[in-house]
């Protein structure tokens, strides 16, 4: 017996919506650190209940490869991040270059997917 499975996770989609949702945080509050509940996340995955558990980590992997400006290190979008599972919370301390970068309206470089498998 074999099982078709009829949801293929799309990290890249998701990673990409996480990143316009923190750049839309950031043009409203310049700020370099950020602490969302998960249920927020889980409304900006638009209720996928995979994304905002088991595959929220993958998801983070690709989204913190994001460029802001410059595709080098120091214009990574996401410096760090931490996932409180007791507290159901996500935190993002973000580049303060890469902010200065989307307040002056300097363009979100993806990675390229042609590197991940």
């Amino acid at each position: 017996m074999s099982l078709n499975f009829t949801h293929k996770p799309n990290y890249f989609f998701f990673a990409q919506t996480l990143v316009n949702f923190l750049v839309n945080k950031i043009e409203k509050k310049p700020d370099v650190e950020f602490i969302f509940p998960l249920a927020d996340i889980y409304d900006v995955f638009q209720q996928d209940f995979a994304a905002t558990t088991s595959n929220l980590e993958g998801i983070l992997n690709i989204a913190d490869n994001y460029h802001v400006g410059a595709n080098d290190p120091e214009h990574r979008l996401i410096a760090s991040f931490k996932i409180d599972a007791e507290a159901n919370t996500i935190s993002f301390k973000l580049n303060e270059k890469a902010v200065q970068a989307v307040h002056q309206g300097q363009p979100v470089i993806a990675p390229d997917a042609h590197i991940y498998e």
